[in-house]
């Protein structure tokens, strides 16, 4: 399958690009039309996507995107920030197109976090960063995709209920 986008930092020109940025199906409306229905067992992608889409980064955080090379749409994003530390990078929100699962566009915004926060760990000192996220136990598809990558699950306390932490140490220097 031919690559028809390209992983590259966020840049504040992205910003309506993002806006128009989906990684979620729509969700479901009551059957009167009015209203969402509140739960329809897809919520921690609707909350994933809502952090992709902030408008606003807080210090120490970065994105990482997939662009469309033909049409300049976003197909994929990637929030994470570090935790004081240059070289531990938390990675809460990660999401694709739906047209653009099962391409490898997660993996290449793993990657490409993984490069962008290492230049950062390396000018501050640290030969490595460590990056952790978390992802629903359910979600087979990130779990096999991270496994592939040599992430491998830790133990976190303060994880929501069904989410399993995975970390992984990269060298840079």
């Amino acid at each position: 399958m031919s690559r028809d986008w390209t992983v590259r930092e966020y840049r504040k020109t992205d910003r309506v690009a993002l806006e128009g940025f989906t990684c979620t199906p729509p969700r479901k409306y009551h059957r009167t039309q009015k209203r969402y229905v509140y739960w329809d067992g897809r919520e921690w992608e609707y909350q994933a996507q809502s952090l992709l889409k902030a408008p606003q980064l807080w210090p120490g955080e970065s994105r990482v995107v997939a662009v469309d090379d033909t049409s300049g749409a976003i197909v994929g994003a990637a929030l994470w920030r570090t935790r004081g530390d240059p070289s531990e990078v938390f990675m809460p929100a990660l999401g694709v197109a739906l047209t653009h699962r099962q391409q490898g566009v997660a993996g290449a915004l793993i990657e490409g976090v993984t490069e962008f926060a290492g230049v950062n760990a390396l000018s501050a000192g640290a030969p490595a960063v460590s990056v952790t996220g978390f992802v629903r136990a359910t979600n087979l598809d990130m779990i096999t995709a991270l496994e592939r990558m040599r992430f491998v699950a830790v133990d976190d306390q303060d994880l929501p209920d069904g989410h399993v932490a995975y970390s992984r140490d990269f060298y840079v220097a």
